[in-house]
């Protein structure tokens, strides 16, 4: 018989001929540790390859670019012992075979194709998709529930001044996408998606995509928001840089809570993350100032493993709460130039992630520069 241990036996002293199943995407060290053991590893860190997590737009993307061997930790010797990837799935909260299938199609397909290719030779999402148009059609034939990919050309919240136009695109052509806007969920007859929208109003939509058997995928509510430019505050009399972060030694499921916790530490930290050394039981609330260099509407993503929430000018922006797995929100507001007060609060109980970038117009996702973050 052979041994084979979740990451936390790590380092518990097992013989090399062991091998380590690294599943905690935020234990670092476990794979770098278990190749310097020389015992085998199975690569299957949660955030990329937990099946059973819900899926969101990058899903799909961080599977393609997961490569266990571009940790620089790792000497040529150590990548020998990387046995390979896995994907895991539990079944608990998953009721049908169905919902299976919804569940794994298409995130399997691109875990095969990281399975048996070189970094070099894997296609980018695109060209992933695009590849995947006729096996689309074969699905269709064999009945497979496979989960549409996403709806593309807006973001969970969108700003704009007078009018807008919402232009939705899906890299599985000829989907056919229904939508409402008074929070119902759309069925067959609901209002046809058959191009561009204009709306010179606020307005709440919910899309609702469906299979070539008229069979629903996914449903995605999305909200654009007409407001002018959000006015600067008056600059205090004195600003240090970074954001005041409190650590409260918290146990919950929403952030609202966080104050009720005993507080642990306090800190000043230079981007929207988890203070070094910071474990356990956490509630963070970041405080301070957003300082932005020119009018505009600045599109901001936060990703968090538990929950989070962003608030801007005293508005709930992006909410993100509750327990969940890693989960990606992007946001717009339209704000003058100057000091725009902020406020990001964060719960987990079992190691996790919080992450703050700034989306610039290419859709790219940059480091939040550290001079825009400012407290008194």
């Amino acid at each position: 018989k052979k041994l084979v241990g979740w990451d936390e036996v790590v380092k518990d002293g097992l013989s090399s001929d062991a091998v380590i199943t690294w599943w905690r995407s935020w234990a670092k060290d476990a794979l770098p540790t278990a190749t310097m053991q020389q015992q085998k590893v199975i690569a299957c860190p949660n955030e990329f390859f937990y099946f059973d997590y819900a899926q969101d737009q990058n899903s799909v993307k961080k599977i393609l670019a997961f490569d266990p061997y571009a940790d620089d930790r790792l000497s040529s010797e150590q990548k020998e012992y990387i046995w390979g990837v896995q994907a895991n799935l539990w079944a608990e909260w998953i009721p049908t075979m169905k919902r299976i299938e919804y569940m794994i199609v298409p995130r399997m397909i691109a875990l095969s194709e990281i399975a048996w290719t070189e970094p070099v030779t894997r296609p980018g999402l695109d060209e992933f998709y695009r590849q995947l148009v006729p096996q689309f059609k074969r699905m269709d034939v064999m009945g497979v529930n496979y989960r549409i990919p996403d709806l593309q050309g807006f973001y969970k919240v969108n700003a704009f001044i007078d009018d807008t136009m919402v232009n939705l695109t899906c890299p599985l052509p000829g989907i056919e996408i229904r939508y409402t806007t008074d929070g119902s969920m759309p069925d067959k007859q609901s209002s046809l998606y058959d191009g561009a929208l204009k709306i010179k109003e606020t307005t709440d939509f919910t899309f609702r995509t469906f299979r070539k058997d008229g069979s629903p995928s996914d449903v995605v509510r999305t909200k654009y928001v007409k407001a002018p430019y959000a006015e600067a505050a008056t600059t205090p009399a004195s600003l240090q840089p970074g954001l005041k972060a409190v650590w409260h030694d918290f146990r919950g499921n929403l952030c609202a809570d966080i104050d009720a916790a005993p507080i642990k530490e306090e800190y000043v930290i230079e981007s929207v993350s988890i203070p070094e050394g910071v474990k356990g039981d956490i509630g963070l609330i970041l405080t301070g100032y957003l300082e932005v260099p020119a009018d505009g509407i600045y599109t901001f993503a936060l990703l968090s493993d538990d929950g989070s929430t962003l608030i801007l000018d005293g508005e709930l922006l992006g909410d993100n709460d509750g327990a969940h797995s890693p989960a990606e929100i992007i946001v717009q507001k339209a704000l003058k130039a100057g000091l725009h007060p902020i406020e990001v609060r964060y719960f987990d109980c079992n190691g996790g992630v919080l992450q703050m970038e700034l989306v610039n117009d290419k859709g790219e996702k940059i480091v939040l520069p550290k001079e825009w973050l400012k407290h008194e």
